[in-house]
């Protein structure tokens, strides 16, 4: 009987998989740590509480309990739109066939009103508010 010895290179393929199976799983554990850090050592900018005095004042204090300073809260007036920008966002909900909103047709003139119920055959009516 003839038996061929092959337990060394065996032992070698196994040893060099098993290395690089250490080795894959090493850098693929450093990669998802390394993507997953949160910024826990910088100080988070803000405040905990800010105070409006009745004659207009702003004072802030961070989250020590230490004055900082205090930004006004920017408030944006919403953006007026035109007729036709009107008429455009109009017809768009008639022909997705969802409520247009009262406020469009308030703004609308009636001249334009009229128009839309007579092409789309519909009784939109502005509000009694004046």
């Amino acid at each position: 009987m003839n038996v061929k010895k092959m337990n060394k290179p065996v032992m070698a393929l196994s040893i060099v998989a098993a290395i690089a199976l250490v080795g894959g799983g090493g850098a693929a554990a450093f990669a998802a740590g390394s993507a997953s850090k949160n910024p826990t050592d910088q100080q988070v900018a803000g405040y905990n509480v800010t105070v409006e005095y009745p004659d207009g004042k702003l004072e802030a204090f961070d989250k020590d309990g230490n004055r900082v300073a205090a930004k006004p809260k920017e408030s944006y007036a919403p953006k007026k739109l035109t007729t036709e920008e009107i008429v455009d966002r109009i017809k768009k909900h008639i022909e997705k066939g969802i409520t247009v909103p009262q406020g469009y047709i308030d703004e609308l003139p009636q001249q334009n009103l009229d128009a839309i119920n007579e092409s789309y055959r519909l009784k939109l009516q502005k509000s009694n508010r004046n």
